[in-house]
Protein backbone atom coordinates (compact mmCIF):
# COMPACT_ATOMS: atom_id res chain seq x y z
CA UNK A 1 0.00 0.00 0.00
CA UNK A 2 1.21 3.64 -0.25
CA UNK A 3 3.25 4.95 2.82
CA UNK A 4 1.11 8.31 2.54
CA UNK A 5 -2.08 9.16 3.92
CA UNK A 6 -2.79 11.97 1.57
CA UNK A 7 -2.74 9.97 -2.01
CA UNK A 8 -4.26 7.16 -1.15
CA UNK A 9 -7.77 6.32 -3.12
CA UNK A 10 -9.61 6.46 -0.43
CA UNK A 11 -12.24 9.42 1.00
CA UNK A 12 -10.27 12.28 2.72
CA UNK A 13 -12.75 12.24 5.62
CA UNK A 14 -11.69 8.58 5.96
CA UNK A 15 -8.15 9.88 6.79
CA UNK A 16 -8.77 12.73 9.17
CA UNK A 17 -11.26 10.44 11.19
CA UNK A 18 -8.06 7.90 11.41
CA UNK A 19 -6.13 11.22 12.49
CA UNK A 20 -8.07 11.71 15.26
CA UNK A 21 -8.63 8.72 16.44
CA UNK A 22 -4.70 7.60 16.21
CA UNK A 23 -4.21 10.72 19.18
CA UNK A 24 -7.39 9.24 21.16
CA UNK A 25 -5.50 7.16 24.30
CA UNK A 26 -6.65 3.59 24.01
CA UNK A 27 -8.66 3.27 27.14
CA UNK A 28 -10.86 6.30 25.54
CA UNK A 29 -11.06 4.13 22.32
CA UNK A 30 -14.43 2.56 21.75
CA UNK A 31 -14.82 -1.22 23.20
CA UNK A 32 -14.05 -3.99 20.73
CA UNK A 33 -15.90 -5.92 18.75
CA UNK A 34 -15.66 -9.86 17.97
CA UNK A 35 -16.13 -8.89 14.15
CA UNK A 36 -14.70 -6.29 12.48
CA UNK A 37 -17.31 -3.16 11.80
CA UNK A 38 -19.41 -3.10 8.93
CA UNK A 39 -20.03 0.76 8.76
CA UNK A 40 -20.75 3.09 5.75
CA UNK A 41 -20.60 2.30 1.77
CA UNK A 42 -17.07 3.62 0.68
CA UNK A 43 -15.21 3.54 -3.02
CA UNK A 44 -13.94 0.29 -4.02
CA UNK A 45 -9.99 0.75 -3.45
CA UNK A 46 -8.64 1.78 -7.14
CA UNK A 47 -6.05 -1.22 -7.02
CA UNK A 48 -8.39 -3.66 -6.08
CA UNK A 49 -11.65 -2.64 -8.95
CA UNK A 50 -8.57 -2.89 -12.09
CA UNK A 51 -7.15 -6.55 -10.77
CA UNK A 52 -11.22 -7.42 -10.72
CA UNK A 53 -11.52 -5.62 -14.20
CA UNK A 54 -8.47 -7.31 -15.71
CA UNK A 55 -9.40 -11.03 -14.10
CA UNK A 56 -12.82 -11.33 -13.16
CA UNK A 57 -11.76 -14.63 -12.89
CA UNK A 58 -9.22 -14.16 -9.61
CA UNK A 59 -12.05 -12.18 -8.52
CA UNK A 60 -14.85 -14.87 -8.67
CA UNK A 61 -12.43 -17.60 -7.62
CA UNK A 62 -11.66 -15.60 -4.53
CA UNK A 63 -15.25 -14.91 -3.56
CA UNK A 64 -15.66 -18.59 -3.78
CA UNK A 65 -17.64 -19.22 -7.28
CA UNK A 66 -17.87 -22.84 -7.73
CA UNK A 67 -16.15 -23.68 -4.69
CA UNK A 68 -16.85 -27.49 -3.66
CA UNK A 69 -15.44 -27.45 0.00
CA UNK A 70 -15.85 -30.09 2.47
CA UNK A 71 -16.77 -28.76 5.94
CA UNK A 72 -13.68 -28.34 8.21
CA UNK A 73 -13.74 -27.71 12.14
CA UNK A 74 -12.69 -24.99 13.70
CA UNK A 75 -9.37 -26.55 14.68
CA UNK A 76 -8.95 -27.50 11.70
CA UNK A 77 -9.76 -23.75 10.60
CA UNK A 78 -7.22 -22.43 13.10
CA UNK A 79 -4.53 -24.47 11.82
CA UNK A 80 -4.89 -23.68 8.41
CA UNK A 81 -5.04 -20.20 8.87
CA UNK A 82 -1.78 -20.33 10.85
CA UNK A 83 -0.24 -22.78 8.66
CA UNK A 84 -0.75 -20.62 5.42
CA UNK A 85 0.00 -17.16 7.28
CA UNK A 86 3.35 -18.14 8.48
CA UNK A 87 4.13 -20.19 4.91
CA UNK A 88 3.72 -16.88 2.62
CA UNK A 89 5.25 -14.38 5.09
CA UNK A 90 8.38 -16.56 5.11
CA UNK A 91 8.13 -17.37 0.74
CA UNK A 92 7.84 -14.31 -0.10
CA UNK A 93 10.51 -11.14 -0.18
CA UNK A 94 7.93 -8.36 0.78
CA UNK A 95 8.89 -5.20 -1.52
CA UNK A 96 6.70 -1.93 -1.62
CA UNK A 97 5.03 -1.72 -5.03
CA UNK A 98 4.89 1.90 -6.00
CA UNK A 99 2.03 0.90 -9.08
CA UNK A 100 -0.07 -0.38 -6.40
CA UNK A 101 -1.01 -3.23 -8.81
CA UNK A 102 -2.88 -6.07 -7.14
CA UNK A 103 -1.85 -9.24 -8.10
CA UNK A 104 -1.08 -12.96 -5.94
CA UNK A 105 2.35 -12.94 -4.96
CA UNK A 106 2.89 -16.76 -5.50
CA UNK A 107 5.57 -18.87 -3.21
CA UNK A 108 7.86 -20.26 -5.56
CA UNK A 109 11.48 -19.37 -5.66
CA UNK A 110 11.87 -15.43 -6.28
CA UNK A 111 8.60 -14.76 -5.13
CA UNK A 112 7.92 -11.15 -4.62
CA UNK A 113 5.06 -9.10 -3.43
CA UNK A 114 3.86 -5.85 -1.37
CA UNK A 115 1.27 -6.31 1.41
CA UNK A 116 -2.16 -6.46 -0.70
CA UNK A 117 0.12 -9.47 -2.94
CA UNK A 118 0.52 -11.41 0.16
CA UNK A 119 -2.89 -10.78 1.33
CA UNK A 120 -4.44 -12.38 -1.62
CA UNK A 121 -2.18 -14.77 -2.18
CA UNK A 122 -3.09 -16.31 1.28
CA UNK A 123 -6.71 -15.89 0.72
CA UNK A 124 -6.68 -18.40 -2.90
CA UNK A 125 -3.99 -20.39 -0.77
CA UNK A 126 -6.89 -20.73 2.10
CA UNK A 127 -10.15 -21.48 -0.62
CA UNK A 128 -7.55 -24.13 -2.45
CA UNK A 129 -7.26 -26.05 1.15
CA UNK A 130 -10.48 -25.99 1.87
CA UNK A 131 -11.28 -22.60 4.15
CA UNK A 132 -14.61 -21.16 3.35
CA UNK A 133 -14.46 -18.33 0.93
CA UNK A 134 -17.53 -16.76 2.60
CA UNK A 135 -15.14 -16.55 5.46
CA UNK A 136 -12.18 -14.36 4.37
CA UNK A 137 -12.59 -10.83 3.23
CA UNK A 138 -9.87 -7.89 2.92
CA UNK A 139 -9.20 -5.03 5.12
CA UNK A 140 -6.77 -1.99 5.14
CA UNK A 141 -5.72 0.03 8.07
CA UNK A 142 -3.15 2.76 8.80
CA UNK A 143 -0.49 2.69 11.17
CA UNK A 144 0.93 6.02 12.34
CA UNK A 145 4.73 6.72 10.80
CA UNK A 146 4.02 3.62 8.20
CA UNK A 147 1.14 4.56 6.41
CA UNK A 148 -1.47 2.19 5.01
CA UNK A 149 -1.56 -1.69 5.13
CA UNK A 150 -3.70 -4.30 3.65
CA UNK A 151 -4.09 -7.28 5.13
CA UNK A 152 -6.35 -10.74 5.13
CA UNK A 153 -8.69 -11.13 7.53
CA UNK A 154 -11.26 -14.32 9.02
CA UNK A 155 -14.17 -15.41 10.41
CA UNK A 156 -13.53 -17.58 12.97
CA UNK A 157 -15.79 -18.65 16.58
CA UNK A 158 -13.04 -16.58 17.95
CA UNK A 159 -14.14 -13.62 16.07
CA UNK A 160 -12.24 -12.04 12.99
CA UNK A 161 -8.62 -12.80 12.80
CA UNK A 162 -6.11 -10.77 10.63
CA UNK A 163 -3.14 -12.56 8.68
CA UNK A 164 -0.86 -9.91 9.05
CA UNK A 165 2.52 -9.74 6.46
CA UNK A 166 4.19 -7.93 9.28
CA UNK A 167 3.96 -11.11 11.72
CA UNK A 168 3.63 -15.03 11.16
CA UNK A 169 1.00 -14.91 13.92
CA UNK A 170 -2.44 -14.29 13.34
CA UNK A 171 -4.09 -11.84 15.63
CA UNK A 172 -7.81 -9.96 16.69
CA UNK A 173 -8.87 -7.65 14.62
CA UNK A 174 -8.82 -4.96 17.32
CA UNK A 175 -5.62 -6.26 18.91
CA UNK A 176 -3.45 -4.93 16.12
CA UNK A 177 -1.49 -1.33 16.25
CA UNK A 178 -3.64 -0.60 13.37
CA UNK A 179 -6.70 1.98 12.41
CA UNK A 180 -9.26 0.18 10.16
CA UNK A 181 -10.05 2.38 7.44
CA UNK A 182 -12.18 -0.02 4.88
CA UNK A 183 -13.24 -3.57 4.53
CA UNK A 184 -14.58 -5.76 2.35
CA UNK A 185 -18.17 -6.96 2.91
CA UNK A 186 -18.70 -10.01 3.71
CA UNK A 187 -22.15 -10.46 2.06
CA UNK A 188 -20.75 -9.05 -1.40
CA UNK A 189 -17.17 -8.37 -2.19
CA UNK A 190 -17.39 -6.20 -4.69
CA UNK A 191 -18.67 -4.15 -1.90
CA UNK A 192 -16.29 -1.91 0.41
CA UNK A 193 -17.47 -0.25 4.01
CA UNK A 194 -16.08 2.00 6.40
CA UNK A 195 -14.34 -0.10 9.75
CA UNK A 196 -13.89 3.54 11.88
CA UNK A 197 -15.21 2.64 15.14
CA UNK A 198 -18.20 5.10 15.28
CA UNK A 199 -20.49 3.33 17.45
CA UNK A 200 -22.85 0.38 16.71
CA UNK A 201 -21.84 -1.85 13.56
CA UNK A 202 -24.03 -0.91 10.71
CA UNK A 203 -25.00 -4.40 8.33
CA UNK A 204 -24.83 -3.95 5.04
Amino acid sequence: MKRTVTTAPLPAALFAMAALFVAVPAAARPQSYAEMIRGALVPTPVGYAAMCNSDPQLCGAMAGVGAQAEPITEKQRMKLLRKVNRRVNSRVHQQYDVSEQWRPSGIGPGAVGDCEDLAIEKRMELISLGFPPKDLFFAIGYLGGEGLHAVLVAHTAKGDLVLDSRTPWTSEWSRTPYVWLVRQSDIDPSVWLSAIPNGTPASV
